[in-house]
Formats: structure tokens, C-alpha cells, sequence
């Protein structure tokens, strides 16, 4: 993860002053290089998620 200057309104991205409280999220979403990241693109429990209980993981 890396930080992005973008224009206000930021709208839903996650603020990079905040990066430090995605520990324990995973992405609900592919994520692919570049991407900026908005809350909406992680989950806390994925199991309730993904069909058939699939895990995913993401070194955020």
C-alpha cells in the first residue's frame, strides 16, 4: 500500500492517516495495482461474504 494525493472531495477512500485500522480486513473486491482503496473494497468476515466460505487474504 502506498500513499495517492487526490482532490477533495476524497469521498469514501480511505484516508491514508487511517491505513494502520484495515488490519484484520480482507478485500471483498480484486484489487489490482493502482487501485485506490475505498471502505466499500474490504470486509471484517469474509466467511459471510464468499460462497462456500472461502477465505481470501490481503496484506494490506
Amino acid at each position: 500500500m502506498r500513499k495517492a494525493e487526490i482532490l477533495p472531495p476524497a469521498g469514501a477512500f480511505v484516508p491514508w492517516s487511517e491505513r494502520r485500522h484495515l488490519g484484520g480486513q480482507v478485500a471483498a473486491v480484486t484489487l489490482l495495482p493502482g487501485t485506490l482503496l475505498t471502505r466499500a473494497m474490504t470486509v471484517s468476515s469474509v466467511i459471510e461474504h464468499m460462497p462456500r466460505g472461502t477465505l481470501l487474504g490481503l496484506d494490506l
